[in-house]
């Protein structure tokens, strides 16, 4: 996993049930939800939604912070 430098660096190794994985969806997505007291989310974010050129590309702690101030109590 050359794009995992800390793993690489702690000698993680792929194993059989990982490359199939990756030979079936190479790539993972981040996704992140907001969820609110009542159990119902309320915000989501999940990556390269509309297309591989917004890959890595992730909300910013302002906007993080602007979406938690937006749930309600």
């Amino acid at each position: 996993m050359a794009a995992n430098s800390v793993l690489n660096s702690q000698g993680f190794e792929l194993n059989e049930v990982d490359h199939a994985i990756c030979a079936n969806d190479p790539t993972q997505l981040v996704g992140r939800f907001l969820i609110d007291a009542n159990r119902i989310v309320r915000w989501v974010q999940i990556e390269a939604r509309d297309g591989p050129n917004n890959l890595s590309i992730f909300p910013n702690e302002a906007e993080r912070l602007a979406a938690a101030g937006r749930l309600r109590h």
